[in-house]
């Protein structure tokens, strides 16, 4: 059988902390920390990412291309 698709991305991108979920059509999940930087935030989504896809054995390569939604969440 077919592994399901991961659909969905959540970024909660904090003063010191970043957390990234991601959801599979069958409605598993995994979260993912990274320490936040505020000089290029895009590296602490893409940390966190990566940490939350381990424990899929996968990686933002093969897992961003396939999401149907995105969802940010910010400090300001």
């Amino acid at each position: 059988m077919k592994d399901a698709r991961v659909q969905v991305m959540g970024i909660d991108a904090g003063g010191t902390m970043t957390d990234t979920f991601f959801v599979k059509e069958n409605g598993s999940f995994v979260v993912g920390k990274a320490q936040s930087n505020p000089e290029d935030e895009s590296l602490a989504i893409y940390n966190s990412s990566q940490d939350a896809l381990s424990h899929w054995k996968s990686d933002v390569s093969k897992v961003y291309p396939e999401l149907v939604t995105c969802v940010y969440s910010g400090t300001a």
